[in-house]
């Protein structure tokens, strides 16, 4: 079950994904390059899974552009993260967040983000993959989960992962008022604050967004990240799907969002990793 009340999730299930229009022209071109389509009646036994090779050619697939962040940056002028202030300083609460990087020591960056954390169920396993791989990843907690299982952002910070805010509650921000808002950001920012993560970004839910969300974002210097491509792993795609999905979206300075909650994303985002490694790709950490 979702880490959210019921009613969210039923306002989840009722969200057309983006991606419809433009899913088969993804798992063409996938094919293209050396990525195996969700298995038919004439593949596999039943029960096995045939994920894409990881040695695949890095070709890259067709993008969606309807999803396009806004806080995207030009590859040429995207600097180096700078190294962060101690704990507990002033410059380490107010100081700017850095762009992220496209390129890193010649390798092209890709960022994995996980919503509506942190899960007694799959956080700890999401880490477990990411360190497998060696890779960093960003982790957008709700606040009221993050306050009843605050080991478990402990153990995200201590691994080495950004943690951001996503609202203390998951709710509609543009239905709220600019005081409901500001309690919702400014909550959870503080609680994760209080656990030892800078906590200097957030994640809308829905991805919903207005200019009193923007203004209410800018008064407590936090930065705002969309995403590239959504995996849909919180629906009820398979898991191949899910991949396909993700790997639709790998390109330099992707961000793609997966949710720590969801049963099968650990053995997702392990093949996502493995095939990503393979075309010469680093995963890393927003900086937040």
């Amino acid at each position: 079950m979702p880490p959210y009340p019921e009613s969210v999730a039923r306002l989840r299930s009722r969200r057309t994904p983006t991606s419809a229009l433009w899913v088969p022209l993804l798992v063409v071109s996938l094919m293209t390059a050396g990525c195996a389509a969700p298995t038919t009646a004439s593949g596999p036994a039943p029960g096995t899974t045939r994920w894409p090779s990881a040695t695949s050619s890095p070709q890259r697939s067709p993008q969606p552009t309807a999803s396009a962040p806004t806080d995207a940056r030009p590859t040429a002028s995207a600097p180096t993260q700078a190294a962060a202030p101690p704990t507990g300083s002033a410059a380490f609460l107010a100081s700017p967040v850095p762009a992220r990087a496209f390129r890193r020591d010649g390798h092209p960056v890709v960022y994995l983000t996980f919503d509506d954390g942190p899960s007694p169920t799959g956080t700890l396993a999401m880490i477990a993959v990411l360190q497998r791989h060696h890779a960093t990843a960003t982790f957008f907690d709700i606040g009221q989960n993050a306050q009843a299982h605050p080991d478990l952002v402990r153990a995200e910070i201590a691994a080495g992962e950004s943690v951001g805010g996503h609202t203390w509650t998951h709710p509609h921000l543009r239905t709220l008022t600019r005081a409901e808002v500001a309690t919702q950001l400014e909550s959870t920012r503080d609680l994760l604050r209080s656990l030892g993560a800078p906590a200097r970004c957030f994640r809308p839910p829905y991805g919903e967004t207005d200019r009193t969300v923007n203004g209410v974002a800018r008064s407590l210097n936090l930065h705002r990240y969309l995403w590239t491509t959504e995996s849909m792993d919180w629906t009820k795609v398979s898991a191949i799907d899910a991949l396909t999905t993700a790997l639709a979206g790998l390109r330099a300075g992707a961000i793609i969002v997966f949710h720590d909650w969801v049963p099968q994303t650990p053995q997702v985002v392990d093949q996502f990793l493995t095939i990503a490694e393979s075309r010469g790709y680093d995963a890393a950490a927003l900086p937040c």
